[in-house]
């Protein structure tokens, strides 16, 4: 048990120096949520409106839906109905419409072929018309260089437009991670907590997620582990998985907890479920320690596996020094690589290392 342990202590510490270096990890992966995910509503449907009411002023044309392949054939495919309506509707200058629109061309649904040049034109002319919606799925896009240039004083300054009217909280979450990490504004934590927690008083899941981080670390708040702990407990229950997993980890240091790896074991393996790939990972170390879970190696390893980038840095670690499985420099450069690639800092120094060792 004891040689279980040490493998696990070590490949907790790599784990650590790999979060450590997720500097902005949880602030900025904020910044990639559309619109409606973070406000947790779907896309407007047919006829429906907007929070920022109709246009008053006339658009121009938009950009008539192209037919598209379906993903299991390759017939061409008509746009459907919303789409239709949406083209038409924002031909004669209604800015709900273009937003809808906008929204259909950035997800490829139904019938268009997925663009986001498409869809920053749409959002363009929804904000210009006066959707604030508009304003703040543009913002998104300049922020992440998806159909525009990447810019962020421009994402910046359409967010506080549309946080100003006062119609949309989850532009005024996406400031609020802009602020925390100082991307396109100087850095200010305290007015990001202000706006993380207008935006979750009215439900947006990911700024209660940002606040309980603030809370957590004590950056820009008073720290307030117990607070932290009932912010993520909630969005754990209700919607937001990786509520789960933080409030998983919390359980592991026993902060604002008691700590309980058995308890942080049931919150891995219930986000690990839904797909929450850190949480596949995290579940995974505690098989390789037989902390709060049976000792598995074998469970640990199919866990990294499905871990995304997280996951494949610890299975590099673990195939590099022979921790719990046959060591194998060739697995170990492999498992870096693809963790390097999304985008995990330490893996790539690891992959130098790895490929220079061979």
């Amino acid at each position: 048990m004891a040689c279980h342990r040490g493998r696990a202590a070590r490949v907790l510490a790599f784990r650590m120096g790999m979060m450590n270096a997720r500097q902005q990890g949880l602030a900025l992966a904020s910044l990639a949520c559309a619109l409606w995910s973070c406000a947790g509503s779907a896309a407007p449907a047919p006829g429906a409106r907007s929070t920022a009411g109709t246009s008053a002023s006339p658009a121009a044309p938009a950009v008539a839906p192209r037919a598209s392949v379906d993903a299991e054939s390759s017939s061409p495919r008509e746009p459907g109905a919303l789409a239709k309506k949406s083209e038409i509707g924002c031909q004669r200058g209604d800015a709900d419409a273009c937003f809808t629109l906008g929204a259909l061309f950035r997800r490829g649904a139904d019938g268009l072929i997925r663009s986001a040049s498409r869809a920053a034109e749409m959002f363009e002319r929804a904000c210009t018309g006066g959707n604030v919606e508009g304003c703040a799925m543009l913002g998104v896009l300049y922020s992440l260089g998806e159909g525009v240039p990447q810019d962020d004083e421009r994402a910046v300054a359409l967010a506080t437009r549309a946080c100003d009217s006062g119609k949309s909280p989850a532009a005024c979450t996406n400031l609020g991670v802009a602020y925390s990490v100082g991307r396109g504004v100087p850095r200010d934590v305290e007015r990001a907590a202000q706006l993380f927690e207008g935006g979750c008083r009215k439900q947006i899941a990911v700024a209660c997620l940002q606040l309980a981080h603030l809370y957590e670390t004590g950056e820009g708040v008073r720290e307030d582990p117990s607070l932290a702990v009932s912010l993520y407990q909630r969005e754990c229950r209700r919607r937001d998985v990786r509520g789960c997993l933080h409030l998983g980890r919390l359980y592991l240091e026993g902060k604002g907890v008691p700590k309980d790896p058995a308890s942080a074991a049931q919150l891995f393996e219930k986000a690990c479920a839904q797909r929450e790939l850190d949480s596949c990972a995290e579940l995974g170390l505690l098989h390789i320690g037989g902390r709060g879970v049976p000792q598995n190696l074998a469970r640990a390893v199919a866990l990294m596996e499905q871990g995304g980038a997280l996951g494949w840095g610890l299975l590099g670690k673990m195939y590099e020094e022979g921790l719990g499985v046959r060591k194998d420099p060739s697995l170990a450069v492999n498992y870096y690589e693809r963790a390097c690639m999304a985008g995990e800092t330490i893996a790539c120094s690891s992959l130098a290392r790895a490929r220079g060792s061979r």
